[in-house]
């Protein structure tokens, strides 16, 4: 019997490799999602994983489980993307999706991402429903069951790429953007869409395309901090923009052709003015609750409504399931458009900043500078804290009890707790403080009319709160 718990927090179930990501704990996640299948005709759930450490096995042993259950499992051998195994589900009308990534966490996780049939993040509903039903012990798979798998007749290996290629090239024109590929660099992190990548763009300058579970020591996350390989080659060569992706492909980071980075609220706010302005394209706004304040001066500019939700994508992949939506994305960087399935996809946000600047004859600075132009100058900084869980919960529990009024002599205008404690010293700035959600971790996040300025409010967060 197992005391462990599974906890499934703001985008999937992550833990350490073999600590408490085991076998076992899989295969009881795995009995847990056929016990809240076992009432479905024909029940099928489509599988991947990525690079991490483990991938095939664990992938391997889920289906097993499954198998033994009556669920028939498509499984594809090679290492995919999350985006890959979100379109597959809807693609294959299968009940569910699981993807084995730990996203942008550190090379010793791994993580287990669940996707329902609409193709996109499976609800809080479905997943407490599942989680509910799993059980503290298990048959584990033996050896015979692995020698087995193939020969099952409920199982079945997929080619998730081929699938996902032809819906990328149904929506895009391809050979015009291969046209244009020398102009740009690609940063896989190494990562899932290392080999894809170089199929679909043979001559665009690649760096970290090899596969490695290390991730070279750094976290698979496209932020400044871990993006000095594509700084360092768009400085070598005349590129017109750095491209990137996190771990598992559904997160964007972009670096403009002097290395520096275009955060992810910078980039909703592109999206937001490219299909509405340029496209003509209409609908709601979805954005998390660390998101930047200028995505509610654009959508009101432009006439859009604005939802503002808790964090991790599973909330805006809700309201795009009811409502019709232009652009839904986080601070993190994952980010969905209308007309495709309710999910992030870092490589397909990339397509379409392509499409938009080579359709337009236009740089990734005059789109910058049109956005500005209508609502100001900004810049954000967001520091991860890792301190003593205790001390986590102690700042959280002390917000909960008591909000101040002001911090480091900076009057409070009013402060929202939608997610967090997110404080308004003015129109401008801002500063949050929040527990994360997929990690042993506290966030501080800031902004400001310059990095600068955004950098100081983080430290007085900091030494206001006793963080350090």
């Amino acid at each position: 019997m197992s005391n462990y718990k599974i906890k499934f927090g703001t985008d999937g179930w992550r833990a350490i490799i073999a600590r408490d990501f085991t076998v076992e704990n899989v295969s009881r996640v795995g009995a847990g999602i056929a016990n809240w299948l076992k009432e479905e005709v024909d029940p099928k759930v489509v599988i991947g994983f990525d690079t991490r450490f483990g991938g095939i096995l664990f992938a391997e042993s889920l289906s097993i489980v499954l198998l033994k259950r009556g669920i028939k499992v498509f499984l594809d051998k090679q290492f995919v993307t999350t985006p890959m195994v979100s379109y597959a589900v809807k693609s294959l009308k299968c009940d569910l999706g699981v993807i084995f990534t730990a996203s942008h966490n550190p090379p010793s996780y791994n993580g287990f991402k669940i996707k329902a049939s609409y193709g996109g993040p499976a609800t809080d509903d479905i997943v407490n429903e599942i989680v509910g039903l799993i059980p503290n012990e298990i048959d584990m798979p033996a050896n015979e069951d692995y020698n087995n798998l193939k020969s099952h007749p409920d199982y079945k290996t997929v080619n998730l790429e081929t699938m996902y290629f032809k819906n990328l090239n149904r929506r895009f024109s391809l050979d015009k953007l291969m046209k244009y590929q020398r102009d740009y660099v690609f940063d896989a992190m190494n990562g899932s869409i290392q080999e894809f990548i170089q199929k679909l763009f043979p001559e665009m300058k690649m760096v970290r395309v090899d596969p490695d579970p290390t991730f070279k020591g750094t976290s698979p996350e496209p932020i400044e901090k871990n993006l000095e390989p594509l700084k360092l080659a768009l400085k070598r060569g005349d590129f017109e923009l750095g491209l990137a992706v996190d771990g598992d492909a559904d997160r964007i980071g972009l670096m403009d052709r002097n290395g520096n980075v275009i955060d992810a609220h910078h980039i909703m706010l592109i999206l937001i003015w490219y299909l509405n302005k340029y496209k003509g394209q209409t609908g709601k706004v979805v954005t998390g609750f660390s998101s930047t304040q200028k995505i509610k001066s654009l959508c009101k500019k432009l006439g859009l409504d604005l939802k503002i939700v808790k964090i991790g994508f599973k909330h805006s992949a809700a309201v795009m399931l009811k409502e019709d939506v232009l652009v839904a994305g986080e601070e993190a960087g994952g980010i969905a458009t209308k007309g495709y399935i309710p999910e992030r996809d870092g490589l397909w946000n990339i397509l379409i900043i392509l499409e938009m600047l080579i359709e337009n004859n236009i740089t990734i600075e005059e789109v910058l500078k049109e956005i500005e132009d209508e609502v100001g100058k900004f810049d954000y900084v967001r520091s991860d804290l890792h301190i003593e869980r205790s001390k986590i919960d102690e700042v959280i529990d002390g917000l909960k009890n008591e909000l101040p009024t002001e911090i480091g002599g900076r009057k409070i205008a009013y402060t929202e707790t939608l997610d967090g404690f997110k404080f308004y010293f003015n129109d401008d700035e801002w500063l949050m403080i929040r527990a994360s959600g997929t990690e042993p971790l506290l966030r501080v996040y800031a902004e400001s009319t310059d990095k600068t300025k955004a950098g100081k409010l983080v430290e007085l967060g900091i030494e206001h709160f006793d963080l350090l």
